[in-house]
């Protein structure tokens, strides 16, 4: 019997395939060359492997965009098309100064941040934590100043998401938009509501309406959700 971190796999991987995402395997060392290496989880900096005389040897990954990006930049250089990629492995960072290794949901997308927020949410939706998760604005070094998104789950943030900074595109020469995200897979598997309860079909045709609405441009998303839920 699988246990519940391998049932969410299994479905993540299922939904993240089907959503024309390919899966790939990437190395846990960063590369120094790197400037895209920071972590998302924490600002204390990587964290250095010493060989045995004390000397730094390596570094291990801060994320799972850098080595994503990396490959989008092996792919274009082979004349591949570029599409949307995803991992799902280790990240490393310090946490008032000790190790502490985070398991995440990488991914990246040539499309646009759109495209990256609605992966997200189709994750969110398959685990059934659409109704208790939140993306908000919350900007960081790695994206691009007013592209930044967080995922909030009961005030914790469990994820980041956005469109790639200009210094970061421009050494992976890749084209504007590129945008990437990482989820706290831990916590979403330790979150997830995967046991699903069935009910008979309605005898009734469902009915479809559709609905535009003209708002200001700082009106976002989460208040017209919840306005339209409260009706």
């Amino acid at each position: 019997t699988l246990g519940k971190e391998d049932r969410v796999g299994r479905m993540v991987k299922g939904l993240m395939t089907g959503l024309g995402y390919t899966e790939v395997l990437t190395s846990s060392f960063a590369d120094e060359r790197e400037i895209f290496n920071c972590s998302l989880w924490s600002d204390e900096g990587l964290l250095d492997l010493r060989d045995p005389t004390g000397r730094v040897d390596r570094r291990l990954r801060g994320s799972l965009a850098s080595s994503l990006c990396h490959i989008l930049r092996i792919n274009a250089g082979y004349k591949e098309r570029m599409e949307g990629l995803f991992e799902i492995a280790s990240v490393y960072h310090r946490e008032a100064g000790k190790p502490r290794e985070k398991m995440c949901l990488g991914i990246v997308s040539p499309t646009g941040l759109s495209a990256v927020k609605g992966a997200v949410e189709r994750v969110m939706d398959a685990v059934g934590l659409s109704a208790v998760c939140d993306i908000v604005r919350g900007e960081h070094p790695v994206f691009r100043e007013g592209r930044g998104l967080a995922v909030v789950a009961g005030g914790e943030t469990i994820g980041r998401l956005g469109e790639m900074s200009d210094a970061a595109r421009s050494f992976y020469d890749l084209p504007s938009g590129v945008a990437a995200a990482e989820i706290d897979f831990s916590a979403l598997c330790e979150r997830a509501k995967i046991d699903r309860t069935y009910a008979p079909f309605s005898r009734f045709p469902p009915i479809q309406r559709d609905l535009a609405l003209v708002v200001e441009n700082k009106v976002e998303w989460k208040a017209i959700a919840e306005c339209v839920k409260s009706v």
